[in-house]
């Protein structure tokens, strides 16, 4: 699995509208919203999820790029760090994916 960055200005398209879209592709198996960018796990490539998210706004002028933990430094909490780090073994931290469809699940 890798783990992507996607970066976009929110003020063309609400963080909250790209987060319930990234859960309706099924490539995308997790994200974390934290430090004003999206992290995203997935199989898939850079290009295939990009075209998807262009597909659905194509008016958005965003980035998505494979964040490579060898030359990626920062300050970041930890969980944010391990999700980085450990694609696909960081479940339930805050503002993931899984926490999001439990609170879509609870209204």
């Amino acid at each position: 699995m890798t783990c992507y960055v996607l970066v976009f200005r929110h003020i063309d398209l609400d963080r909250q509208i790209m987060l319930d879209f990234l859960d309706t592709l099924p490539e995308v198996q997790n994200w974390r919203a934290a430090v004003g960018a999206i992290y995203i796990i997935s199989d898939a490539t850079a290009t295939s999820i990009a075209d998807e998210i262009h597909r659905k706004f194509p008016a958005l002028q965003f980035v998505l790029s494979k964040v490579d933990i060898l030359h990626s430094n920062g300050w970041a909490d930890k969980e944010t760090w391990d999700f980085i780090n450990l694609p696909g073994l960081t479940r339930n931290a805050d503002n993931t994916r899984a926490r999001h469809e439990l609170q879509r699940a609870e209204q």
